[in-house]
C-alpha cells in the first residue's frame, strides 16, 4: 500500500524538476539571443558609423 502512495508523489517530482530544466534552458536560449541581438546591433551601429555593416 506504501507503495501506493510514493510512486505519484516520484512522479510528480521527476515532472516539476524537467519543468524547472525547461524553464532554465528557456531562460538560458532567450539570454543567448537578447545577446546576440544586442551584439548585432551595437555591431550594427558600428558599422554605420564605419558605413560598413557588419550584421548580416
Amino acid at each position: 500500500m506504501l507503495h501506493h502512495y510514493q510512486y505519484p508523489r516520484r512522479k510528480h517530482l521527476i515532472l516539476k524538476t524537467l519543468e524547472c530544466c525547461e524553464t532554465q534552458c528557456l531562460h538560458l536560449a532567450v539570454d543567448v539571443v537578447v545577446s546576440r541581438l544586442t551584439l548585432c546591433i551595437s555591431n550594427d551601429v558600428t558599422g554605420i558609423m564605419l558605413q560598413m555593416p557588419l550584421c548580416t
